[in-house]
């Protein structure tokens, strides 16, 4: 056998062929059938390497010793069988050709063994086809390996895929051109407050949008482009909350060119949309504020002069004088008007404001007897103030005003009865009421709420819920400044105004206002009219308007002064540099042209050291002129004001008021 072994590899290598390498495992208990095998594979153009064993053990250390291109084993061994073998290799996890070359089998048990594992069987007295079931499974196995690499780089590929939808920061959606979302992935169940992805597929993505309008212009368009990028998109979260997104999405269309699917994934965009509205929001009451500051000073200069000239009328006839009454109401008119003035100015935060340190819970208490007089008999009223409530430092009239016109307000969107709810409470820059709340500083603040249990409002209302003139009443009940006001006052004392609120659930309104350690003052009184005397005392006017000029000249003369007039600051300086006598108090306009107020003081001083001045405006954003004001102790009198409103402020120049002399508050 061993020479003919030889001669065949010779007769191979003069033929010259390239035997190809085979690393055999047999499993084998006779010597001779194994020498037949490795002889029939050399005939067949093999270089065989072989390991003959006959045992498990023997197999198994086979296994881990080498390893194998294919195994040749006998079906029935003294120690061994196939089927034994066959779930070795199934335990090891062995992917190798298993031909079973038996001398006899029945149709069952080959039949088994190929159940269990085995690729083939042969006759020991046939091995005719040996080479071509050998090359035939080793090429299967070649294709299995190949496979379970495509199927392992697939499997890692999904993983991949898996694990990036799954972590994905942005919100990962499939949907039908139906809505049915298909798949979605934790992001888009965080995004709009699913609890999971099985709830979140169970909704119509149509439901996600504002309305079917705006559901149809994002289909439309899909249809139209094949894809959308960066899109800015408002949806809604099944609760209502609104969701701004920016969507990128691409969609699959059939050869007939319909669109069958979409898929896309959403960037949360809702908190810098919220930004931008607050901010157009500051932008457009800043605007609106400018304006009105403009329109006010030309207003306060037309009612000054109205209400000069009426009441230096008032001085000339009694009570039974048939125009006493068109004059006194004349007089009323005018303070009406200036009260509108104020309100337009305070929506703009232009209004001139007297802070002192202030208790809302003492504010609110004092409040409360009026409140429930403006309230109806069917809403109930509560309170609950913090009892260790820090002060602020704001405007008593315009805190009390905020409170009632968030009061008349939550009154009005109760008009069948329900519970208005006052809170007080002090928070800090740490607290979740402030992180959400845009424009707030760090620091302590005070909280007042007010809730109402009425029909709420949707989003669109509350975007221009604080927009001037804008009103979902009646005409005739109401102007549309009641919220304008409470922002522009809260904003004008470096607090913030937010809103919450839903269709038939109510409305909350919150004010944040910084808090200060300060001890609460006393409410300020009322000063009564004083009766003034005759004065004699030289006064110089500086007026750029003819006719307020000459009012505050009569109201002077009135009262005995004598007065001169200049038309602007440098008329005034050559006014006092002629006068020959002293000029003891200067009434001067604080925005003029050729030389302002501020600039005019400075020139008196230097040539005429120790000049009274009492500055009068129509303006009242000066920030820069007050906190000059301010700092020089210099009196500012706003217009409009009344003639013995003007003589009381040059009398108290004239001959300061000790403690004593000081009127008494109302």
């Amino acid at each position: 056998m061993p020479l003919l072994k030889r001669e065949i590899k010779c007769l191979l290598k003069m033929e010259g062929a390239m035997a190809t390498p085979l690393r055999t495992l047999i499993l084998e208990d006779s010597p001779d059938d194994t020498a037949l095998l490795l002889l029939e594979l050399e005939r067949g153009g093999f270089d065989p390497t072989h390991e003959r064993v006959d045992t498990a053990e023997e197999m198994t250390a086979a296994l881990g010793r080498h390893t194998w291109d294919i195994i040749l084993a006998d079906y029935k061994m003294p120690h061994f069988n196939a089927i034994a073998a066959l779930s070795i290799l199934k335990q090891k996890n062995q992917d190798i050709p298993f031909i079973i070359v038996t001398g006899s089998i029945g149709e069952e048990t080959a039949t088994a063994a190929m159940r269990a594992g085995a690729n083939d069987y042969l006759m020991k007295d046939n091995l005719t086809r040996l080479n071509e079931t050998v090359r035939r499974e080793l090429k299967e196995a070649v294709n299995r390996a190949a496979l379970r690499r495509a199927e392992a780089s697939l499997r890692e590929s999904e993983e991949k895929y898996r694990r990036f939808f799954e972590e994905d920061l942005s919100a990962d959606f499939i949907s039908t051109p139906d809505g049915k979302i298909l798949v979605c992935n934790p992001s888009f169940v965080r995004l709009f407050g699913f609890s999971s992805t099985e709830e979140a597929a169970s909704h119509d993505l149509k439901s996600l949008f504002p309305d079917r309008a705006a559901w149809d212009r994002f289909i439309d368009a899909l249809r139209e482009k094949r894809k959308l990028q960066w899109c800015e998109v408002e949806l809604r979260c099944p609760g209502g909350a609104r969701v701004d997104a920016i969507a990128n999405v691409v969609g699959r269309f059939d050869p007939e060119n319909k669109l069958i699917e979409f898929k896309g994934y959403l960037f949360d965009n809702t908190e810098r949309k919220a930004l931008e509205r607050q901010l157009f929001q500051v932008r457009k009451m800043e605007s609106l504020g400018r304006l009105a500051s403009g329109i006010a000073h030309d207003f306060n200069n037309v009612l000054t002069g109205i209400l000069g000239y009426t009441d230096l009328s008032l001085l000339k006839i009694d009570e039974t004088h048939p125009l006493h009454s068109y004059l006194t109401h004349i007089r009323q008119l005018v303070w009406k008007a200036s009260k509108m003035i104020r309100q337009l100015l305070t929506f703009g935060r232009r209004q001139v404001i007297e802070p002192t340190p202030l208790n809302l819970n003492t504010v609110l208490l004092e409040l409360l007897p009026l409140l429930e007089k403006v309230l109806s008999e069917e809403i109930e009223m509560t309170f609950h103030p913090d009892p260790h409530l820090k002060n602020v430092h704001a405007d008593l009239s315009q805190i009390e005003q905020v409170i009632l016109n968030l009061c008349v307000n939550a009154r009005d969107a109760m008009p069948a009865g329900g519970r208005l709810i006052l809170q007080t409470k002090n928070l800090s820059s740490t607290e979740s009421d402030i992180r959400e709340t845009p424009f707030i500083h760090p620091g302590d603040y005070v909280l007042l709420s007010v809730s109402d249990t009425g029909v709420g409002m949707d989003e669109k209302t509350i975007e221009r819920i604080f927009d001037p003139f804008f009103s979902t009443k009646d005409p005739d009940h109401g102007t549309g400044l009641g919220l304008s006001i409470v922002h522009g006052i809260v904003g004008q004392h470096g607090g913030w105004v937010t809103v919450e609120s839903r269709i038939g659930k109510g409305s909350t309104f919150k004010i944040f206002l910084p808090a200060v350690e300060k001890s609460a003052h006393a409410a300020p009184g009322r000063e009564f009219t004083r009766h003034l005397p005759r004065r004699s005392e030289k006064i110089l006017i500086v007026e750029d308007d003819p006719l307020l000029k000459a009012v505050f000249q009569r109201s002077l003369e009135e009262r005995g002064h004598s007065v001169l007039l200049a038309e602007n600051g440098e008329e005034g300086l050559r006014q006092i540099k002629q006068q020959t006598d002293p000029v003891p108090v200067v009434i001067s306009d604080l925005v003029m042209p050729k030389m302002n107020g501020r600039e005019f003081y400075e020139q008196v001083q230097m040539i005429k050291p120790g000049t009274k001045f009492l500055f009068v405006s129509g303006y009242t954003d000066l920030p820069d002129h007050q906190e000059w004001l301010k700092k020089n102790n210099l009196p500012l009198l706003l217009k409009p004001f009344s003639p013995s409103e003007l003589a009381t402020k040059v009398h108290d120049l004239l001959e300061p008021p000790t403690d004593a002399a000081k009127p008494e508050a109302a």
